[in-house]
């Protein structure tokens, strides 16, 4: 299989969207319906980076197709029927028209610069659970991937410790009355329960990232908190649950110094479209358990919290909706209620 992409966009010289795709990616700007830049959705057969508004024309709403080739190519296709496309060789890409290219490649889209090269891993291997999360509302065989009660014999948290973790996922199920209150009590089981020295609660608004619900050890400074987009853009664009062990030699960017351990679970919406993530991470000063089963339980049972969180969000959704139609009904019918009331007596 052909490796992801990492594409890094730049708007006056400063970087404004970094992250990586597999497999084919259209380029272009905003539909309706669709989110603002820099919003990466998966279509049918490619994935669609927007990189401009719905009203700035000079970005076609499909620009640009871009698909990764063996042996370190790529093949552009300039898709928009009047807009070229200029590389950094100084050469033009014209309307309707492809070129096979090596990696790297820098290309122009209106003001901005898109730089385009094979992927490579943020820090150490990242290892996803191969499903990704049910959509809330729909049937879910999440409970099946949990081993079974065996592993207490095993090397990891122990029966005990794991039937608190599911205690406090059942709580976010159950006890939340506001999205706020959800968020809340997600992140504190993430770091009280799970043991996580991090905790956040992370929404896309309009392709940007908004931290929603932060909670941490008394040990981490709130400014060594900010999450890995490499680690997020995976969540959003496989929805699966991803985790990563970081060795010593592996924390290259500072959204991971002094990580040993991260992982983030997609919060889908009934649609099953990523919405946002339930974040955490390790720090280096605490020793890392180290033990493959455990980490990988500890990505289950957050996968688990964030499913919560969703299903809490969609019934705040039906029940929000319920109100607003009751609302709307009272509106209408009270007032004719009343007049024909009056008219009665």
């Amino acid at each position: 299989m052909i490796g992801p992409l990492q594409i890094r966009i730049y708007e006056k010289q400063q970087l404004v969207y970094d992250g990586c795709v597999q497999g084919p990616v259209e380029i272009g700007r905003q539909a309706e319906g669709e989110y603002g830049p820099y919003a990466l959705r998966q279509t049918s057969g490619h994935c669609r980076l927007i990189v401009a508004r719905l009203d700035e024309d000079t970005v076609s709403r499909k620009h640009i197709l871009l698909e990764p080739l063996p042996d370190g190519l790529a093949r552009l296709t300039n898709q928009s029927v009047v807009l070229p496309v200029h590389l950094s060789d100084g050469s033009e890409l014209p309307p309707k028209t492809s070129r096979e290219v090596g990696l790297p490649v820098t290309f122009a889209v209106a003001s901005l610069l898109l730089r385009v090269q094979e992927a490579k891993a943020e820090a150490g291997d990242l290892q996803a659970l191969a499903e990704p999360p049910t959509p809330p509302g729909q049937s879910s065989a999440m409970l099946s991937r949990f081993p079974t009660l065996a592993m207490v014999a095993a090397p990891g948290p122990g029966l005990e410790a794991t039937l608190r973790w599911l205690h406090a996922a059942t709580s976010v199920f159950q006890s939340a009355a506001s999205s706020a209150e959800f968020f809340d009590l997600a992140v504190q089981a993430v770091v009280d329960q799970i043991g996580l020295d991090t905790g956040q609660v992370v929404l896309w608004d309009q392709g940007d990232l908004k931290v929603e619900a932060l909670r941490s050890s008394t040990h981490v400074h709130p400014r060594d908190t900010t999450p890995s987009r490499h680690v997020l853009n995976k969540v959003r664009t496989e929805k699966r649950t991803f985790w990563q062990v970081l060795g010593h030699n592996d924390m290259k960017t500072p959204s991971l110094a002094g990580v040993s351990f991260v992982v983030a679970a997609p919060i889908l919406n009934k649609q099953g479209q990523v919405i946002g993530a339930l974040y955490g991470d390790r720090r280096r000063e605490r020793p890392a358990q180290g033990a493959t089963d455990w980490t990988r339980l500890e990505a289950m049972l957050l996968e688990l919290l964030a499913s919560g969180v969703a299903g809490g969000l969609a019934r705040l959704e039906q029940e929000h909706a319920a109100l607003s139609a009751r609302i709307q009904f009272e509106q209408f019918f009270t007032p004719r209620i009343v007049a024909a009331t009056g008219r009665a007596s």
